[in-house]
């Protein structure tokens, strides 16, 4: 999931779907106190489904372990055909807790998470996750001197650590739509007790900008700061809006709103304010106060999907027809969910042989960075795999080219790596080159069947060095190399090969696989969403994450 100015992408496609939902500032904070901290007393507390939306505590059942627990907690979400979720610490207990977990008992803690986001992807539901917040001032420290809101300080500096540690951890969870890195700075009771005399409106831009630079380029997921953007301190209009949100760096804006009345303007205004500044716009709470306890504010909503909105998370549940909840949700998700997965899709590690020679025996060793079962699929029928130890073998008997694609797969992926096998006429020993990074290429040498031994081998890579390996290793610079070969086989006869290697100025690795797309150069394993069906598409592959279709 990205954004493209005011796009929504899914696989890099504009999509026109709205993602609905609700806040639940709890779950997690409840879930750190039960499973790390032991207070078995909250286990399945949660904002959503307890008090005080439900007017009575009903904890998510079963909940006797965090799968458990996060598993039926998403199926409920489905239930109420929610496919959005902002959840996270939103208030100084909650940033407390998470903040003193990750720095505690950080392989718990990222357990914890990474539990929270296979059982959201499973059942279809996409993540605001929020990193802290405040509603009061002092906001917490993070463990250091001084003040968060004051940039450079030691509390500052903690709190930018934890946030983008958290970010790297959760990078490959297609789950995970956007982060939200700070709620509410802009409370009342933080204007009052800090802003107000700190430099106001102009001083809180100029911090969130600051924490847009010292996040950004950390994840490819999209980021928002959950401001309040109307109060004491953010009037309704344009400029103060712009202060807020708009001119703020990071990639969705963010407001909230509760009120009970039908002026359309309050709504269809910060959509058009958001399309002039060019950025989806985020309502991260929005809730009718009227009554009480707060329902769905539905003339908000309706008014927002009007004007081209497309996220909304509404402060409660509260008005959703069949709530509060009362059962009916199951899930056929695996609990426990499969070990050590933590989002991140089956990588192919090894770069296909794509050279032979008839009479040959063919050799393609598969690598893959976790264990899986391997499958072969060729035209080539000569070529068999070898399932225990990955090698794709077998010796051509015509020339001609052969499509092969290899399968691997797991409890909760697959990945397909495809390639075109170019076979040849040749003497009796034959090199290849393999392409295996930057200008650096593998070589190797096949021998025809008759010849049964080799004794010594002799390489002139043609760039001045000479090599005795089976298979040496050469990085080369741009241009032209003749690699000469010479093979002594068992009972001293001599055979010679030659081979010409033409490096281009942008020569890479060149690992054709099916339905590769582009994800940047920086970190292959960044993936995008088809999420029909589970769909992932990265750039080593199509992956199969199984789970139901919710979108």
């Amino acid at each position: 999931m990205t954004v493209s100015g005011t796009d929504i992408l899914i696989d890099g496609v504009k999509t026109d779907q709205k993602f609905f939902g609700v806040v639940d500032s709890t779950a997690l904070a409840f879930a750190i106190e039960n499973y790390i901290n032991g207070n078995k007393a909250v286990a399945g507390w949660t904002s959503v489904f307890n008090g005080p939306d439900t007017g009575a505590r009903m904890p998510v059942t079963p909940n006797d372990t965090p799968d458990a627990f996060w598993n039926q907690y998403f199926a409920q979400m489905a239930y109420y055909d929610y496919n959005l979720v902002r959840i996270g610490p939103h208030d100084y207990w909650g940033t407390q807790l998470s903040y003193d977990a990750w720095n505690n008992h950080q392989d718990q803690f990222y357990d914890l998470l990474h539990s929270m986001c296979y059982y959201a992807e499973y059942h279809g539901v996409y993540l605001s996750f929020s990193m802290g917040g405040s509603q009061q001032f002092p906001a917490f420290h993070f463990n250091g001197n001084g003040n968060v809101f004051v940039p450079g300080s030691e509390a500052f500096n903690n709190y930018i650590e934890y946030t983008n540690a958290i970010m790297v951890e959760l990078e490959d969870w297609n789950s995970i739509f956007m982060y939200d890195v700070f709620n509410e700075p802009d409370h009342n009771q933080v204007h009052s007790a800090y802003w107000q005399s700190n430099g106001d409106k102009q001083a809180f831009n100029d911090w969130a900008n600051a924490v847009a630079e010292a996040t950004a380029g950390v994840s490819t997921h999209p980021r928002n700061m959950g401001v309040a953007g109307f109060g004491n301190m953010f009037g309704m209009n344009q400029e103060d809006f712009n202060l807020a949100t708009g001119h703020t760096d990071f990639e969705i804006l963010h407001r909230h709103y509760y009120g009970s009345n039908t002026d359309p303007y309050n709504f269809e205004a910060p959509e058009q304010w958001a399309d002039e500044v060019g950025k989806p716009l985020m309502w991260g709470e929005l809730a009718n106060n009227g009554p009480y306890p707060l329902v769905r504010y539905d003339f908000a909503e309706q008014t927002i999907w009007g004007a081209g909105g497309q996220l909304i998370t509404s402060m409660v549940a509260t008005g959703t027809p069949g709530y509060p909840y009362t059962g009916g949700a199951s899930s056929d998700a695996p609990v426990p969910r499969p070990a050590g997965y933590t989002g991140k899709g089956l990588d192919f590690t090894s770069v296909p042989v794509t050279e032979a020679t008839v009479g040959h025996q063919y050799e393609y060793a598969v690598k893959v960075d976790r264990d899986a079962t391997l499958e072969l699929s060729s035209e080539a029928s000569f070529l068999e795999l070898d399932e225990e130890s990955g090698v794709v073998s077998g010796v051509p008997d015509a020339v001609g080219e052969y499509e092969v694609t290899i399968t691997a797969s797991d409890d909760t992926s697959r990945v397909e790596q495809s390639y075109t096998l170019s076979v040849k006429n040749g003497g009796k020993v034959s090199i290849t080159a393999t392409p295996i990074g930057d200008k650096t290429y593998a070589l190797d040498f096949t021998t025809d069947t008759s010849i049964k031994g080799v004794s010594e081998v002799r390489w002139d890579l043609g760039n001045g060095n000479t090599s005795e390996l089976p298979s040496p290793v050469q990085k080369y610079d741009e241009g032209n190399y003749s690699i000469e070969l010479t093979v002594i086989d068992d009972e001293g006869n001599s055979y010679n090969a030659s081979y010409m290697l033409d490096v281009g100025a942008k020569d890479h690795i060149g690992v054709p696989t099916a339905g590769a797309i582009g994800a940047g150069g920086l970190n292959p394993a960044v993936i995008a969403a088809i999420l029909l069906y589970g769909i992932v598409i990265g750039v080593f592959g199509l992956v199969e994450f199984r789970k139901r279709d919710r979108f």
